[in-house]
């Protein structure tokens, strides 16, 4: 059974600008006050994070991958499009096969950011979309002027001088932007989510009253955040926000909190235990000096199941320094994180952030380290350059 939310699929061959398209398209409507999610369908490691970092960071970050996609990941993220609770925006990445037909099978909607210089790859996109409501047929150049050229039956034109780190802002994304607003606002309108809040029986704190949606998260604003909730009480935590954010969130409750998630409702922080032992598919390895471990995460299929037969293992640390947590991690895993260190009496915590290329400190009980300061990362930990 198809979900009935919207699943917009974003399709084009490879360098066509899919995930620098998808960030701005993202953003404006985010702006607009319209909740979706944006997931990644392809295992190469691109994000949001991606294109607001710097360009080496997110090089020595972004996991390349070639060959054939593994079986189990494009089986978990068909499972997670099947299930959506908000409507979706997809990226499918450049090269699809036969095998990825069963995520294509759960999305209504397409666009195609398509290049002119390669009609055999045009071809084959229009293949794999068949079936679905195609909304968008845009060609992609590096240079020259952006054209709209048609709003009916669908919406074509060329898009130009798409650049990672900046937003598109033309009539052709204005036309697009407008149109999709319309198609997902009785799903993802932030004044009203029926669906989003189904099943939330404690007090649900939109963190989109501190930041509206759309806007940045800076570390300053945690300790107004966290004025708004009291340590002792339930939340369901809805909103868009860092790592770092739900992070302090983990830090600061006493109590059991959830956590919505668009591909499984409400979740809470994932059971971790400390061990010796690797996960199969949680990598980690730690690193330090006199002030702080570092701890580095790794998923390499970037969608582990959140259900999990017993609790993830992860390393001990030392009690007498601070904590750094590093890697693309769920948010409900780095609150899980928080909470098993804090309660290892760990005297405080950083998460790192890719776009200030620093930790953001979200939990400490030392006077040397205050919520939300920032912590340099050594550079003799070569942070990043493990990955293969």
């Amino acid at each position: 059974m198809i979900n009935p939310l919207p699943a917009i699929l974003v399709g084009g061959p490879p360098h066509a600008g899919k995930t620098v398209f998808l960030h701005s398209l993202s953003q404006a409507l985010y702006k607009r006050g319209i909740s979706h999610y944006t997931i990644r369908a392809c295992p190469d490691g691109e994000g949001n994070w991606s294109q607001e970092s710097d360009i080496e960071t997110a090089s020595l970050i972004r996991r390349n991958h070639k060959g054939k996609w593994p079986e189990h990941f494009i089986t978990r993220v068909s499972q997670n499009l099947s299930r959506r609770y908000l409507p979706f925006l997809v990226d499918m990445g450049g090269k699809p096969t036969e095998a990825e037909q069963l995520l294509f099978q759960q999305c209504t909607h397409a666009i195609l950011l398509l290049k002119a210089e390669d009609p055999a790859s045009t071809q084959a996109w229009q293949y794999f979309v068949e079936g679905k409501e195609l909304l968008a047929k845009l060609y992609s150049q590096q240079y020259g002027a952006s054209e709209l050229r048609s709003l009916t039956p669908i919406i074509e034109g060329t898009i130009c001088n798409i650049e990672r780190g900046q937003e598109i802002h033309n009539e052709v994304m204005d036309a697009l932007v407008e149109h999709i607003a319309r198609l997902f606002e009785p799903f993802g309108q932030e004044e009203h989510k029926p669906i989003a809040y189904e099943q939330a029986p404690y007090e649900i704190f939109n963190l989109h009253t501190i930041v509206p949606s759309g806007e940045q998260w800076y570390p300053n604003m945690l300790p107004q955040l966290l004025t708004q909730l009291s340590a002792q009480s339930f939340y369901f935590i809805y909103g868009r926000a860092p790592n770092w954010v739900c992070a302090a969130i983990a830090g600061h409750l006493e109590q059991p909190f959830y956590q919505f998630d668009p591909r499984r409702r409400w979740v809470q922080p994932i059971p971790l235990s400390f061990s010796t032992r690797q996960h199969p598919e949680v990598c980690t390895s730690t690193k330090s000096n006199a002030d702080a471990t570092l701890l580095e995460v790794d998923m390499p299929s970037k969608q582990i199941e959140y259900i999990q037969p017993e609790p993830i293992p992860v390393p001990t640390v030392s009690t007498a320094k601070g904590i750094i947590i590093s890697g693309a991690i769920p948010q409900w895993f780095i609150t899980a994180l928080v909470q098993l260190y804090k309660s290892a009496h760990i005297p405080w915590i950083a998460a790192y952030e890719p776009r200030l290329e620093k930790a953001v400190v979200v939990y400490s009980r030392i006077d040397k380290y205050h919520l939300g300061d920032l912590v340099a990362i050594p550079k003799d930990w070569n942070l990043f350059k493990v990955k293969s």
